[in-house]
């Protein structure tokens, strides 16, 4: 009867510390995941008005381009809150703030959120 109740209890703790591996780790999984995906997403749009010079791009197709770009990198089952702070294509200025709620293994609803701000800086070279 002893074994018994030992096992169990090491049983319990045992799932105990996988559930908590797997909470930590897939919080920072998905931190790391938004993080890198909205960093990619922004400079894309960014790199879009230097592929498209001589065009007009509007303020909503600079946001348009970057929404798709942040749609195809996430791949994760999750609920993901874009908030636009600035987005100016005649500047090259575009600055975001993403929110992703998501569920853990328990249940219980997490978020993360990843801020960026990417400039496009225009140099031209004069000849002395």
């Amino acid at each position: 009867m002893k074994h018994v109740i030992n096992g169990i209890i090491m049983s319990a703790i045992a799932f105990m510390v996988i559930a908590a591996v797997m909470i930590v780790s897939g919080q920072s999984v998905r931190k790391n995941e938004l993080e890198k995906t909205v960093e990619h997403a922004a400079e894309r749009a960014i790199g879009s008005l230097n592929e498209k010079e001589n065009e007009e791009i509007s303020r909503e197709e600079f946001i348009e381009i970057f929404m798709e770009n942040l749609a195809m990198g996430i791949e994760s089952d999750s609920e993901v809150v874009v908030s636009i702070m600035e987005a100016d294509p005649e500047k090259g200025i575009l600055s975001v703030r993403a929110v992703e709620e998501y569920r853990n293994p328990l249940g219980k609803a997490g978020t993360v959120q990843a801020e960026r701000t990417v400039i496009l800086e225009k140099y031209s070279v004069t000849e002395p």
